[in-house]
């Protein structure tokens, strides 16, 4: 119920905070502008929040904490397309676990690979040969391994999270 009442009052809060700059704005540019701007982390967070509708999350987890406050890794998450069925939390958790599982996806080509990766295997995948689920994490770890192996082809480590769809 704690999660739940965080949501609520954050959700408010940050729709309330967003409103009031925005009323103070005259145009479409001045908003461009706030969009930009460091203030804009509050725009994702209130969108990340939405998503998750009401399913509670782990504010006391330090790496979702920092996904939540990292205007980086929260822009590319809530940018980078939608996700089946709404499962915004589950995309959220495996997002959590590539990064405890490797510190340096925090940023650049590996933050846009453990995006990417968060957001298609928030719902099962499955082999078409074999029909198995296809382990998510697993696949992250994979094509680390071949770009740190110069086995991917350049344009692979510019691509956004939503082209590494």
């Amino acid at each position: 119920m704690e999660n739940l009442k965080f949501y609520f009052s954050a959700n408010k809060d940050l729709q309330i905070n967003i409103q009031d700059r925005i009323d103070g704005m005259n145009n479409l540019e001045d908003i461009k502008d706030y969009a930009k701007g460091n203030e804009s982390l509050e725009l994702f967070q209130w969108e990340l929040f939405t998503n998750l509708l009401v399913e509670p999350i782990d504010l006391s987890d330090e790496t979702v904490a920092w996904i939540i406050n990292d205007k980086e890794a929260l822009e590319t998450l809530v940018t980078s397309g939608d996700v089946d069925n709404s499962k915004w939390k589950e995309a959220l958790d495996i997002l959590a676990t590539i990064i405890r599982q490797d510190a340096n996806a925090k940023r650049g080509w590996k933050l846009n690979l453990a995006v990417a990766t968060a957001l298609t295997f928030s719902s099962e995948v499955t082999s078409m040969a074999y029909g198995t689920p296809i382990d998510g994490i697993a696949r992250y770890h994979n094509y680390v391994k071949w770009a740190e192996n110069g086995e991917l082809f350049d344009p692979f480590y510019i691509m956004s999270a939503w082209e590494m769809r």
